[in-house]
């Protein structure tokens, strides 16, 4: 039995003979012998945070990168605004393009588009002789009571528009009705003011009356329908509103501008006007409700033709009313510029209403002018300025991260394992090396000369190293300042030569940008200085990957030796229980002799 425990580590016999707690002895025995294990483990979490650490600082190293990447830019130093002194006729924009100058502007047209007024309505005009029942193009009529000026009428399923203008005439309410079989629309008008109600009918909704306002003109108040009265809806189909018309509908094709577009009848009118607007025929339908008619017109302005063609016929057109429709041409929107105070005058055509007076100068004409409008394009010193300031903003960041990162304490009165992630990083960068290098470099870019310019370092232009009064905890830090008027004075003395202190690139010389912007990259970049550290194959990944290793070896060790000690104490039992077997026989042998 012993050679079978022995040969079978897996089988684990606790204190059953010995009465001791075997699995808390050997659970202490290796808590001791595993503080080597917690140590690496310790250690590869260090590890892991410093790499965190430095792509923290690579991604603010990366936004310094963009901000310093502006000042190498020409468009920063030539930024331009622009400025109008009637902003409600004329606005512009420009680029860095633009030239400073001056002008005025007269605008004589503002653009128009080529379209088709329809000749009818969608829906058909009821006669006068339609009965109450059939006006139900757009709502079910619901016969019974309606009032005018507090006097009850009654209105029938069988009674014609004539009918019902007869009822409200004939009645009390001194209201005189009238229905206008060309419009078709009915209006009620008096001497005083007219309220009006429906009842337990519907006929205000169904003669389009409800909201209808009530309109004064010479002592005489009237009411008319909002629109006409056999009006249908934009999801009335194809088929249905050819059938109000006595007309049919015959699937095919249609072409606008000479694009084909397939319709089969079924569509209602919201959808038919999809399909033409999303076609590639350069034109916007769309249904007035209050006029029930399809208007049609070209997206492009000016004097464009815009052709219907029914080359199936279908009677799409003629269903519209666009068939016999009034065509009216479009015109192009065009504006005069002086560029010698109104001396003499140039005109601009444009197919939209905006123009391109100049390379890198745009102008949108909002409306005819009867005076000139002064057009002014500026420099635009606050833009550059706020780029420059965006940049000092950022360097002393990241200087503030690097500097903070180099010198904080780590955490000594809070056990590790009950720290977060940001209090254990806290003190793994204390005087790091690379860091270090990062720091004193970018401090040493503040006081960077660039020869033969005549603005040679940033002091000149008002920025400040920290050292002209400044704190020493501002010098530690490499903070810098800037003063924003003498900025704004070598801007405007000299901008060519700020801009060349930043960006010039030549054989001889590089800008303060061109040599920072290098720097940063090498630092950034695969294969630079932080990838060598914190990279794929940089330094701590290699450290990591040795203590892995030793991580493994040592929980294997770890593991051979929890087996070991319950084989021993396997042994121990069994061993016990056989000289328990053992006492017990010889106590029951002697007994018996006795």
């Amino acid at each position: 039995m012993v050679d079978n425990i022995n040969n079978g580590p897996s089988f684990r016999i606790g204190g059953i003979v010995s009465g001791l707690d075997t699995s808390s002895i050997i659970e202490g025995l290796l808590s001791i012998e595993s503080q080597r294990l917690e140590k690496l483990q310790k250690q590869q979490e260090i590890l892991n945070l410093r790499r965190e650490l430095f792509q923290e600082l690579d991604d603010k190293l990366e936004e310094l990168m963009e901000k310093v990447f502006d000042l190498k830019l020409s468009s920063t130093f030539n930024a331009k605004s622009i400025s109008s002194s009637d902003e409600d006729s004329v606005i512009g924009s420009v680029t860095s393009l633009a030239q400073v100058t001056s002008f005025k502007v007269r605008v004589s047209n503002l653009v128009s588009y080529t379209t088709i007024e329809p000749s009818e309505t969608f829906g058909k005009i009821p006669a006068s002789t339609t009965q109450y029942s059939d006006l139900n193009s757009r709502i079910t009529p619901i016969e019974g009571t309606f009032y005018i000026n507090g006097v009850e009428i009654e209105v029938s399923s069988t009674d014609t528009i004539d009918d019902i203008v007869n009822k409200i005439n004939s009645s009390v309410s001194g209201v005189t009705a009238s229905y206008n079989d060309s419009t078709g629309k009915l209006t009620l008008s008096s001497s005083s003011q007219i309220t009006i109600s429906n009842g337990t009918s519907n006929f205000l909704d169904v003669f389009n009356l409800k909201n209808s306002p009530l309109i004064e003109s010479g002592g005489v108040y009237s009411i008319e329908s909002t629109t006409q009265i056999g009006a249908l809806t934009k999801n009335t189909t194809l088929t249905d509103a050819a059938t109000a018309k006595g007309l049919s509908f015959n699937s095919g094709t249609i072409k606008i501008n000479g694009v084909e577009i397939t319709i089969d009848g079924t569509e209602t009118l919201d959808e038919v006007l999809d399909k033409i607007n999303q076609s590639d025929a350069n034109v916007y339908a769309w249904y007035d409700e209050t006029a029930d008619k399809v208007f049609i017109r070209s997206t492009v302005g000016g004097p464009r033709d815009l052709v219907l063609e029914d080359t199936d016929s279908t009677n799409l057109f003629k269903i519209l009313g666009l068939e016999s429709g009034t065509k009216i041409a479009g015109q192009a929107a065009s504006l005069e510029v002086s560029f010698d105070s109104g001396m003499s005058w140039t005109t601009y055509y444009s197919d939209s209403n905006s123009f391109e007076i100049a390379e890198g100068i745009n102008l949108t004409a909002l409306s005819t002018t009867a005076t000139p409008v002064d057009i002014k394009v500026n420099l635009n010193t606050d833009a550059i300025i706020e780029k420059i300031s965006d940049f000092v903003d950022k360097y002393n960041e990241v200087m503030d991260y690097i500097y903070t990162k180099l010198n904080e304490e780590e955490i000594e009165d809070k056990d590790w394992n009950e720290m977060t992630d940001d209090e254990k990083k806290q003190g793994l960068l204390k005087n790091d090396d690379t860091l270090e290098r990062i720091f004193q470099s970018l401090r040493n870019f503040i006081y960077t000369s660039v020869s033969g310019l005549e603005y040679s370092n940033l002091t000149e232009i008002g920025i400040s190293s920290g050292d002209e009064g400044q704190s020493y905890e501002n010098i530690s830090k490499g903070h810098i300042e800037l003063d924003e008027d003498r900025l704004r004075e070598a801007l405007s003395q000299d901008l060519n030569a700020v801009e060349n202190l930043f960006r010039i690139d030549s054989d001889e010389n590089q800008g303060i940008a061109v040599q920072l912007y290098s720097t940063l990259r090498e630092y950034t970049k695969f294969g630079g200085l932080i990838d060598s550290v914190a990279g794929v194959n940089g330094f701590i990944s290699r450290e990591l990957w040795d203590i892995s290793e030793r991580i493994i070896n040592e929980a294997e060790r770890l593991q051979k030796r929890e087996q070991e000690l319950w084989r021993r104490f396997s042994v121990m039992e069994s061993y016990l229980s056989r000289f328990q077997a053992q006492s017990a026989w010889l106590s029951q042998a002697f007994g018996s002799q006795q």
